[in-house]
């Protein structure tokens, strides 16, 4: 039986209000030539609650630490009730029931573990593959911190692994695919946004001068807000919940 949305256990906060849904989950990069000759990049994971076009509208519109190339390179939806592998059991191939909040934060935990395996350290001053990016430096101790949670210095290859993916031109298990491999399984099996019921056409409503969808569920006791229009009500949570899929979930 699939799995109904709830916050228990949650870390989201603010507009992340509801667990378990569909989004967008995107790969933004900052890049500069100085950092390019060391071999790293600067990439962001960053996710959305909206379908492709309001998705790439919000992540165009974030500011990066540098002001050079700023470009996203691909954007792809998650299903709610996607199985999402865990990174705290002892068990590698357990996975658990979610949406593209989950995706998210199972990424940036993927990330934190390869860093951990580089032999990296926080408040070190030397890059590592996949560590955060650094922001300031600390008053008190004087070294920098990693105090980011969506921007990270990953292998400059990762570009070509997100491009490839998306074009569904990398070769799975190759080189390329094995630099992060949970970022190309996301990026290459995820479904075509036609496909996921919470982003059904016929739902989109026009806010701010783009049509979109929001898969946030519309919360009886608050006071409707100009948003809300886009969201669910009650019969759209149920009907996604329980339409029938034209690809797998398992794919992670």
């Amino acid at each position: 039986m699939p799995k109904r949305n709830t916050t228990k256990g949650s870390t989201a906060t603010g507009k992340w209000s509801d667990t378990n849904i569909a989004g967008s989950i995107y790969f933004t990069i900052s890049y500069n030539e100085e950092l390019a000759e060391k071999g790293f990049v600067k990439l962001k994971v960053g996710i959305s609650n909206c379908d492709k076009k309001a998705a790439l509208k919000h992540a165009q519109s974030g500011t990066t630490y540098s002001g050079e190339h700023y470009d996203v390179l691909a954007c792809v939806p998650v299903d709610e009730n996607t199985y999402i592998p865990t990174l705290t059991s002892k068990d590698k191939k357990r996975c658990e029931l979610g949406g593209v909040l989950e995706m998210e934060q199972y990424l940036h935990g993927v990330f934190g573990e390869y860093f951990r395996k580089g032999r990296g350290k926080i408040g070190s001053k030397k890059i590592h593959p996949f560590m955060q990016c650094i922001h300031k430096t600390s008053k008190l101790t004087g070294q920098l911190q990693q105090c980011g949670k969506e921007w990270f210095y990953v292998p400059i290859q990762m570009i070509d692994l997100i491009q490839e993916a998306k074009q569904k031109g990398i070769e799975v298990g190759g080189d390329l695919w094995n630099i992060c491999p949970e970022v190309a399984r996301c990026i290459y099996f995820a479904p075509k946004y036609d496909q996921v019921p919470s982003f059904a056409k016929e739902r989109q409503v026009k806010i701010d001068g783009t049509w979109k969808v929001n898969t946030q569920k519309v919360l009886p006791y608050k006071k409707p807000s100009k948003n809300d229009r886009a969201k669910r009500n009650a019969d759209m949570i149920l009907q996604d919940l329980y339409a029938v899929r034209e690809y797998s979930r398992a794919y992670m």
